[in-house]
């Protein structure tokens, strides 16, 4: 019996191609015991306001350069959290009537100051409110040695999976490293187009944005059309 994995940094309300990820799999393992890098989507990510990009960025404590993602600390001498609400609240009008959106965000910043369970928190929630149903697990829970594709096999070995499915992106190194041969476990690579949805306040469609740009524009039934087609 085929059982799919995914295995994914957590990353800051991401783009709908990481919940296309999660909805074609039945493993989704959160990678959270690798380096942090600080400017990366695991600490910030873009929205539409007014029809121009701004950047949501999670404040961080200052820590060493061989700090992993479930080490990090959130910076909470400001409220960076309500800033960040508003500012989706004020860009997407529609999710105050909504509200799930907002409430998740909100109970996720008031739980945690870790930037791994923020992530993972958001995350999980997200994956309910679109009906994806796949089970999630934590890496470091899994206490799996290894670098580069090695971990990313002895992952997959852990969770009892026959499939890696992998973004298009990771190519590159796993084909150096010779993941599929090597380990005797086939890949499945990710090819996910965005298509243009409307967009307030600009005729030029912007992708790659937020999930929440793609939920405060279209609603959450869209969402869950636009990130369910097979791979």
């Amino acid at each position: 019996m085929r059982r799919a994995c995914v295995i994914m940094q957590p990353t800051y309300i991401p783009w709908a191609g990481y919940f296309h990820l999660a909805a074609n799999t039945d493993i989704f393992v959160f990678l959270d015991d690798v380096q942090l890098e600080r400017q990366s989507w695991q600490t910030r990510n873009r929205i539409l306001a007014s029809g121009s990009e701004v950047t949501l960025s999670v404040p961080l404590l200052n820590s060493s350069l061989s700090t992993k993602i479930n080490e990090a600390q959130i910076q909470k001498r400001y409220d960076w959290g309500s800033k960040h609400l508003r500012t989706i609240k004020n860009s997407y009008p529609d999710l105050l009537r909504q509200r799930l959106v907002t409430d998740i965000l909100a109970d996720a910043y008031e739980c945690t100051d870790n930037l791994a369970e923020l992530n993972s928190s958001i995350l999980r929630a997200f994956f309910s409110l679109l009906d994806i149903r796949c089970e999630t697990i934590i890496a470091s829970d899994l206490e799996c040695d290894g670098v580069r594709s090695e971990k990313i096999a002895n992952i997959c070995k852990r969770v009892g999976a026959s499939v890696y499915i992998s973004p298009l992106g990771s190519r590159g190194y796993l084909e150096e490293d010779g993941f599929e041969s090597k380990w005797s476990i086939p890949v499945v690579f990710q090819n996910f187009c965005p298509r243009p949805y409307k967009q307030r306040f600009t005729n030029s469609f912007q992708s790659h944005l937020s999930i929440v740009d793609l939920i405060g524009n279209c609603g959450i039934q869209y969402a869950k059309e636009y990130i369910s087609e097979e791979l």
